[in-house]
């Protein structure tokens, strides 16, 4: 990755691992928090030789920024539910979401989803 974060969201697709949001070490919860989505792509020699190397792109950055979020995948989209960020009520807390986005690898674009009944974060 481009990038050292904490709290960052992952989840593997068709043979690839996806990482997403979390927050930069020795920032304050307001200028922390991330948005970019990277993306892992063994190339083939990396698959026949069972070996940890492959390739870091960058996607389109989610349209908004958190850490502690989960990123999973359903029906050959991303989904990025829930997480925290300090820019919701504008203090230097953090503060949990209850919104999501839909990556849909068509469009190459991030869409927000309906939002979940409760605010949600630091998934495990």
């Amino acid at each position: 990755m481009l990038l050292q974060r904490r709290g960052a969201a992952c989840c593997g697709l068709d043979g690839k691992l996806y990482v997403a949001g979390g927050y930069q070490d020795g920032t304050t919860p307001r200028e922390g928090f991330l948005k970019e989505v990277f993306v892992l792509t063994p190339t083939e020699r990396d698959i026949t030789k069972s070996s940890a190397m492959g390739r870091w792109n960058t996607m389109p950055s989610a349209s908004t920024a958190r850490g502690g979020a989960c990123l999973c995948a359903m029906n050959g989209d991303l989904y990025l539910i829930g997480g925290g960020n300090a820019l919701q009520a504008g203090e230097e807390t953090t503060f949990a979401l209850n919104t999501g986005e839909k990556f849909d690898f068509t469009t190459r674009k991030w869409t927000k989803i309906a939002p979940m009944h409760e605010a949600r974060r630091d998934f495990r």
